[in-house]
């Protein structure tokens, strides 16, 4: 068991370093909340979901442009929520998030709802 965990942590921490992963943007929000009811609501949403099979976990961390970035830790997916003065921009990057397997590991269509819902 420990031979086999060893290479798939390596796996998953290579797909998160990969910076192609974070440059092509998905989808793209606008807000009135602040930031940090954005990021809590959000992630609270996402946690509650699996992606093939294992349970999404966010981490949130502050941005260099007064923001906050979430990270779905399993869920192959990157939220910034950024300052723009009186509104909050929200970009999602989840190109990691499809796969040639079908619907059943695509999660960017449940990102997007979450986020919908707490603009």
């Amino acid at each position: 068991m420990k031979k086999l965990l060893l290479p798939i942590t390596l796996l998953m921490l290579t797909g998160c370093a990969n910076p192609e992963l974070t440059k092509k943007v998905t989808a793209e929000f606008t807000s009135q909340k602040d930031a940090n009811s954005l990021a809590v609501c959000i992630a609270e949403k996402s946690d509650k979901r699996t992606f093939n099979g294992l349970r999404i976990e966010t981490v949130s961390k502050p941005t260099r442009e007064s923001g906050i970035a979430l990270v779905l830790i399993n869920g192959n997916g990157y939220i910034d929520i950024l300052d723009k003065g009186s509104q909050q921009q929200v970009v999602y990057r989840g190109e990691a998030a499809n796969s040639n397997w079908g619907k059943l590991t695509n999660r960017n269509g449940e990102v997007i709802s979450d986020i919908k819902s707490c603009l």
